[in-house]
């Protein structure tokens, strides 16, 4: 990029830079908190997080998870699908009373400032799930039931969806009058042979549909079959889900319209990348310090160096331009 700031323009990026500092010590705040199997859980929320902040305590006020959202259990227990995923014989997790969890898709305020909605129950609850090589694959929880709920309602006609998991989105859509059809395309014979044999057969409406075993970017770029949406969660997180979020944007696709899960946190994630290269950009640095490939995230990062090579950056509106999502939607489909 070429950085011929203004004043003005010198002093929002300064201040966006602050906020993404703030914003990634809280995620390893919170990340940590989350993997804590041994946290403390008092039921006083800005008690049970000190320790994770104990650097900058004060963060803890800037996070906002003082004020998560105490949920209903029947998120989970009166889920229409929680009666046939439990029968099935999915195992089972816990939230245990007070445990904050991740709710929703992280947001960006008009002032930079990122949100990452979280949630708790006032008591234990269970939830069922699904895992592989002790990694939590799929899940029933409120994240996933409020991250697939705009998809479900979206959903219409001949749907396709790429990734299984639990089955929920193809179980929701199934139920719906509106919805002829739902394709799965999964990769994974294992979770296929687990869902067919101890799942479809309970569900209701379970002619509607049909699983194939294959490679979903092989299958989009690929197929000659026409549906009327597609929605698309074949990743865990916004970090492994960029790189998928670019590739399938490469291309049309076999559906009338597309929605990818989680999509809005992928796109900050891009957001502080943008944010970053700034700054690297801003130091001066070699040509040769973006092709060294050390940290996961560096591959984008020497991708964006090269689609912005050229843009001109000196107003606060180009700033701004740069970072809105529609134009971080563009360049995720060049990475």
């Amino acid at each position: 990029m070429k950085l011929l700031f203004d004043n003005d323009c010198l002093n929002k990026a300064n201040e966006l830079l602050t906020h993404l500092g703030k914003c990634e010590y809280v995620d390893e705040c919170f990340n940590n908190y989350l993997e804590d199997k041994q946290k403390t859980l008092t039921g006083n929320i800005k008690e049970d997080l000190l320790p994770y902040f104990e650097e900058c305590p004060g963060l803890i006020k800037y996070s906002g998870f003082a004020n998560a959202v105490a949920l209903d259990p029947k998120l989970i227990r009166e889920n229409p699908y929680f009666e046939y995923i439990v029968k099935s014989g999915a195992e089972l997790g816990v939230y245990k009373a007070n445990e904050l969890f991740l709710l929703d898709d992280k947001e960006v305020l008009p002032n930079g400032k990122e949100i990452t909605p979280v949630g708790y129950f006032k008591e234990d609850v269970v939830f069922p799930l699904i895992s592989k090589d002790g990694v939590t694959w799929m899940s029933l929880i409120p994240h996933e039931i409020k991250t697939f709920e705009n998809a479900i309602k979206e959903a219409e006609g001949d749907v396709l969806t790429y990734g299984l998991g639990l089955g929920y989105f193809a179980f929701m859509t199934a139920m719906k009058s509106n919805v002829k059809s739902v394709t799965v395309i999964e990769f994974d014979q294992s979770i296929i042979d687990q869902f067919n044999n101890k799942v479809l057969p309970l569900l209701p409406n379970k002619d509607k549909i049909e699983i194939i075993n294959e490679d979903a970017f092989v299958f989009h770029s690929s197929s000659n079959k026409h549906f009327d949406y597609l929605f698309i969660d074949t990743y865990h997180n916004e970090e492994d889900g960029l790189r998928h979020y670019s590739q399938y944007k490469k291309c049309e696709g076999p559906a009338k319209a597309t929605s990818f899960w989680i999509e809005d946190s992928i796109l900050v994630y891009l957001r502080r990348a943008v944010l970053y290269l700034i700054e690297l950009e801003s130091e001066g640095l070699p040509e040769s310090y973006f092709q060294k490939e050390e940290a996961s995230s560096d591959w984008i990062i020497n991708r964006l160096h090269v689609i912005l090579k050229n843009k001109i950056i000196k107003t606060t509106s180009d700033l701004m331009c740069l970072l809105s999502r529609e134009n971080l939607i563009s360049l995720a489909s060049l990475l």
